[in-house]
């Protein structure tokens, strides 16, 4: 059984985060806890392989913490470099911390559950589908005293180019009519795949 002590003492600015012991505690690692065992190391290196410290991770957010839905939701980048890695390189990963930031379910209509443990089982699910989603390599939730706590970490898309820049470069711009129906034909492509497998996104 683990042992916890909860002091829910943190700052919030736009940029950056410090959890100044929001969880001390001694516990054995929770049998929901999943790691990609090909990073196991890597993440071990740079202790992003436990709950408690990668909580505790210092890093600054990409964009302002969403405080939305009762709790609170932010998203981090880090890059880590190893030996093997390309020289000027590093492995990009985006670190992903939450407290009481839940929705309601049929399987959970009280508490509700971690959005990114929804996140996470929903990232392996495209996966069994054979459907391009980021690669999860960690993820750990808790619940402490009614308060719901998850940490996902995924991979860096590499090789992708952002919608936006692909519209500024491409979509506005008239001599490239082909790579827009090439696209067209990938989007439509992608979410026939997501119908398929009885996946409705609700943000296209």
């Amino acid at each position: 059984m683990n042992t916890l002590n909860l002091n829910s003492t943190y700052s919030i600015s736009k940029t950056f985060i410090k959890f100044k012991g929001v969880l001390n505690y001694i516990f054995n690692t929770d049998s929901s806890d999943y790691i990609d065992l090909n990073k196991k190391s890597l993440l071990a290196s740079k202790k992003l392989n436990k709950f408690e410290t990668i909580w505790d991770y210092e890093s600054n957010f990409i964009e302002s913490p969403n405080l939305r839905r009762g709790g609170f939701s932010g998203v981090s980048y880090v890059t880590l470099h190893s030996y093997g890695i390309e020289k000027n390189a590093g492995y990009g990963l985006f670190l992903k911390r939450q407290m009481n930031h839940t929705r309601r379910t049929c399987k959970h209509p009280i508490d509700g559950e971690s959005t990114y443990e929804r996140e996470f089982e929903m990232l392996k699910y495209c996966k069994s589908q054979n459907i391009l989603v980021p690669r999860p390599v960690f993820f750990a939730k808790r619940k402490i005293s009614n308060n719901q706590f998850a940490v996902l970490i995924t991979e860096e898309l590499k090789g992708f180019e952002s919608l936006d820049k692909f519209n500024q470069r491409v979509l506005q711009n008239p001599e490239f009519k082909d790579e827009r129906k090439k696209l067209i034909l990938a989007l439509a492509r992608t979410i026939l795949n997501l119908h398929n497998a009885k996946i409705v996104h609700r943000s296209l």
